[in-house]
């Protein structure tokens, strides 16, 4: 929540200032947008929608990052606990299939020189060779749950910031004041769902990639 507090102090003004600048000459640059929208409205006119955008990223990255948590470590949990099962099965296995002990691989003191090297070799039994390494396939359950854990916070991201994206959006189009309040009066309750969810499957390819690549690389570095 304090991550979306900042993101949203610092996305709003730009987002002001990009808006501004949709609406002026093709020739004009993103500077000239900035002192055209602070000589008309001030300082107060960067921050007009904050309120909404302080909402929209507070809940939207709060719930982004707890649900990766969440998710990474109960499906490692899940993962590890599946791959020592199969671990501790195989090794029950291997024991109940070789049986025998190793025997002994002193030679006869009656051998010297290369014919006692030549009865060690034969009378010693190499140890069964394990297919599977352990940490190995702990590293692959660590990546898959890093891969599960972002598509589902990005998941969650987007179900609780599109609709409010949307409204902001709305509201801007209609030329009417960005306020939560202002749209719940205005519009009518049939249209809610139709504008909140509008663009929803675009939004999540748009963001699932990207949350996912970026854990990877987190976690690659960490």
């Amino acid at each position: 929540a304090f991550s979306g507090t900042i993101y949203a102090l610092l996305a709003c003004p730009v987002e002001q200032i990009t808006v501004n600048l949709q609406r002026m000459p093709c020739t004009a640059s993103f500077s000239s947008s900035a002192r055209d929208l602070l000589r008309r409205q001030g300082l107060r006119g960067t921050v007009q929608d904050l309120p909404l955008y302080l909402l929209k990223e507070t809940l939207g990255i709060a719930a982004f990052f707890f649900t990766y948590e969440a998710c990474r470590r109960r499906a490692f949990q899940e993962l590890a606990s599946a791959v020592s099962s199969a671990n501790a099965h195989s090794s029950d296995s291997s024991s109940h299939h070789n049986p025998d002990p190793i025997p002994d691989s002193k030679p006869d003191p009656a051998l010297t020189g290369t014919t006692a090297v030549t009865a060690t070799l034969s009378t010693t039994a190499a140890p069964p060779l394990d297919p599977t390494d352990p940490q190995m396939e702990l590293k692959v359950a660590r990546l898959v749950s890093v891969l599960g854990g972002g598509a589902c916070a990005g998941i969650a991201y987007q179900l609780l910031a599109h609709p409010l994206h949307n409204v902001i959006k709305y509201q801007r189009q209609c030329r009417r004041p960005i306020r939560l309040g202002a749209f719940v009066r205005t519009v009518p309750v049939r249209k809610w769902g139709r504008i909140a969810w509008m663009g929803l499957p675009q939004a999540l390819k748009q963001v699932m990639t990207p949350a996912i690549f970026g854990f990877v690389v987190i976690e690659a570095i960490d």
